[in-house]
């Protein structure tokens, strides 16, 4: 299903990646008017719309998207991503340790730790892992 197919009017601006989709417009009651069709078209195939997800929003609070809160002018890596990375690569780095896999793996973990950021603008993001790593090793 595309946006498209969800829209009873032209949606300009609109995001859609597998089965996340974000409809943009510069009036609320357009919003809601979407949002009330999708329902009742989802409804019609047997589909329901996450509530916790499917809102209208300003984009100036911040749009959850792929592991990122995207704002107008910048995005940020979400702070459970932070927390989730950082524990996957110390087990990651204990695994390493311990002989379960070869540096190679380890090393494809950090190297996609530290570019998984990069698409962000969390000053200083990639690097916490890192340092809580050499923590974890003097210990």
């Amino acid at each position: 299903m595309s946006a498209k197919d969800c829209r009873p009017t032209p949606c300009r601006a609109y995001l859609r990646y597998v089965d996340d989709m974000a409809l943009f417009a510069d009036s609320k009651v357009q919003l809601w008017a979407w949002k009330r069709a999708i329902i009742e078209r989802l409804a019609g195939l047997r589909l329901t719309l996450h509530k916790g997800s499917a809102q209208v929003v300003p984009v100036t609070a911040g749009i959850p998207w792929l592991g990122f809160v995207v704002y107008p002018t910048h995005r940020r890596i979400k702070g459970r991503k932070v927390v989730q990375g950082t524990r996957r690569l110390t087990a990651r780095f204990d695994a390493w340790r311990s002989g379960h896999i070869s540096f190679a793996e380890f090393d494809a973990s950090v190297s996609g730790w530290v570019n998984h950021p990069r698409n962000g603008s969390w000053t200083g993001c990639s690097v916490r892992p890192i340092c809580c790593l050499a923590r974890h090793n003097d210990e």
